[in-house]
């Protein structure tokens, strides 16, 4: 079976893709993986980081390798809604820096991972990304979701 990359796993394509029963099963995997969403998987930051929305995925999987100062860019325009979730993982003891617009749920910027935790954080903005509402959502998970 044929296949293509799409974001950073293999997608399968039906043969017979110019058929009409072919271009459907295509067409359906298509709409799947719009709804599903997918994963930017495990890139490992450092530094300056930017958080790129335009990528579309709303999940983004971070290695943590060094101190790193994150940014949030390209949300939707206000009014729309803009959110994603992020998983870290801490590779050593690092610092993280988010950005000043973060408005933290009960006003305290939550603790960083330790060394090897994984956390999960999601955010949400409504003003084109003015102000980020910030939750500290999940706390040393043994496993990130990944695709599939």
């Amino acid at each position: 079976m044929p296949t293509t990359e799409y974001l950073g796993w293999t997608k399968p394509t039906v043969d017979g893709s110019d058929s009409t029963w072919g271009q459907t099963v295509n067409d359906r995997i298509d709409d799947i993986d719009s709804l599903a969403g997918g994963v930017t998987l495990d890139a490992t930051v450092t530094g300056a980081h930017d958080v790129d929305l335009a990528v579309g995925t709303g999940v983004f999987q971070y290695t943590v390798t060094g101190d790193v100062t994150f940014s949030f860019i390209n949300p939707n325009a206000s009014p729309s809604l803009s959110s994603f979730r992020l998983y870290i993982t801490m590779s050593g003891t690092r610092t993280i820096t988010w950005p000043s617009s973060v408005k933290w749920a009960g006003g305290i910027e939550p603790s960083v991972p330790g060394n090897g935790q994984t956390d999960s954080f999601t955010f949400e903005s409504l003003d084109g990304g003015t102000t980020w509402y910030g939750y500290h959502t999940g706390d040393n998970f043994a496993i990130v979701p990944g695709p599939g």
